[in-house]
């Protein structure tokens, strides 16, 4: 039989160069929303107003020393944002909401040892490199439960930074508690990158955390 042979329309695909389409404009795609991020985050640290008021100043310098950090990072304030965040991969600055002047002196101790220890370790840096990793590796689960896991396990070991300071964990857990409620409250959102002090799916877990910690762990 000299009929030629029909070749299926699925065999005629290039299956390698679409899987590498996608992999590319998925790629790009995440690598956009990392750069538009940071674009945000550094906006919103340019906006902010200075915090100059000496009860602010003396708790951050005072933080900064006990932390070993050689640098007093910059606070500022920010009404664009309803929880206290940490921004600025290599040059770090804490924003506080607008309303931080009504806290009392141990909410505002709570906070700062809080954010300073974000600025210790460097988060701002790690969240970045992380999402960076994502985007890359997006097609596996895993880059995306690693981002998910660092970014807990800053939370824990900035909770457990401001416990370490004397703060009571009841209060501390009120605390948190305030700023989901307020987080959830927020008509909406600025989009940046940045080590937030409250997101969106942790409030149980870690208020559970916190009322069972003890310093002896």
């Amino acid at each position: 039989d000299g009929t030629p042979r029909r070749i299926p329309f699925w065999a005629s695909i290039q299956w390698g160069l679409i899987g590498a389409a996608v992999y590319v404009a998925l790629t790009l795609l995440l690598l956009a929303r990392l750069i538009v991020g940071i674009v945000f985050s550094r906006r919103l640290a340019r906006s902010a107003r200075p915090i100059r008021e000496q009860r602010v100043a003396q708790r951050l310098a005072s933080r900064t020393y006990a932390s070993g950090l050689t640098t007093v990072p910059r606070v500022a304030e920010s009404e664009l944002i309803s929880v206290p965040v940490t921004v600025g991969a290599f040059r770090s600055t804490i924003l506080l909401p607008a309303g931080w002047g009504e806290w009392d002196d141990a909410k505002l101790d709570a906070v700062i040892a809080h954010e300073t220890s974000h600025v210790v370790r460097g988060d701002a840096l790690t969240q970045r490199l992380s999402l960076l990793h994502r985007a890359i590796f997006w097609f596996s689960p895993l880059s995306w439960w690693l981002d998910r896991h660092l970014a807990d396990l800053a939370e824990l070991a900035s909770d457990e930074a401001a416990l370490s300071c004397g703060t009571d964990r009841n209060e501390y857990a009120k605390t948190l508690l305030g700023f989901f409620e307020a987080l959830q409250a927020a008509p909406g959102r600025v989009w940046w990158q940045g080590v937030s002090m409250a997101k969106a799916g942790q409030a149980e877990e870690r208020v559970e955390r916190i009322l069972a910690w003890e310093e002896a762990r």
